[in-house]
C-alpha cells in the first residue's frame, strides 16, 4: 500500500505540474492578448489621427476653392469694368492679368491640397486594412486563450481528483 500512495503521490505531483504548465501557457495566451488588444488600440487611434487629418485638408480644399470662385468672380468684375470704361481699359487689363495670375497659383494650390486628400484617403484605407487584420488576429488569439482556458480546466479538475485520491489512500488505516 505504501507503493500505492508513493505512486499516487507521483502521478499527483506530475498532475500538478501539468496544471501550473497549463495555468503558465493561459497567462502567456493573456499577455499575447493584452499586447494584441493594445496594437488594435494603437492601430484604431492611427486611423482616427488619419481621418482627423483627411477631415482637415478636406476644409483646407473647400476653403481654396472658394478662394479660386472669388477670385474668378473678381476676374469677371473687372472684365465688365474694362468694357465699361474704356479709359481704364489699359490699366484694368493689368489688373486683370494680376489676377489671373492669382488665379493659376490658387488653382495649383487646390491641385495639390486635393492630391494631398487623395494621399491621405489612401493612408486611412491602408490604416483601416490594417485595423481589420489586427482585430481578427486578436479574435483568434482569444479563440486560443479559451481552448487553453478549457484545458487548464480540465487539468486542474484532475489534479482535484488524484489528490482526493491520495487523501483517501493516505488516510487508510493499515
Amino acid at each position: 500500500v505504501s507503493d500505492e500512495v508513493a505512486t499516487v503521490n507521483d502521478e499527483a505531483a506530475t498532475v500538478n505540474a501539468e496544471a501550473a504548465t497549463v495555468n503558465d501557457e493561459v497567462a502567456t495566451v493573456n499577455d499575447e492578448v493584452a499586447t494584441v488588444n493594445d496594437e488594435v488600440a494603437t492601430v484604431n487611434d492611427e486611423a482616427a489621427t488619419d481621418n482627423d487629418e483627411a477631415a482637415a485638408v478636406n476644409v483646407e480644399a473647400a476653403t481654396v476653392n472658394d478662394e479660386v470662385a472669388t477670385v474668378n468672380d473678381e476676374v469677371a468684375t473687372v472684365n465688365d469694368e474694362a468694357a465699361t470704361v474704356h479709359d481704364e481699359v489699359a490699366t484694368v487689363n493689368d489688373e486683370a492679368a494680376t489676377v489671373n495670375d492669382e488665379v493659376a497659383t490658387v488653382n495649383d494650390e487646390a491641385a495639390t491640397v486635393n492630391d494631398e486628400v487623395g494621399t491621405v484617403d489612401d493612408e486611412v484605407a491602408t490604416v483601416n486594412d490594417e485595423a481589420t487584420a489586427v482585430n481578427d488576429d486578436s479574435a483568434t488569439v482569444n479563440d486560443e486563450a479559451v481552448t487553453v482556458n478549457d484545458e487548464a480546466v480540465t487539468v486542474n479538475d484532475e489534479a482535484v481528483t488524484v489528490n482526493d485520491e491520495v487523501a483517501t489512500v493516505n488516510g487508510c488505516d493499515y
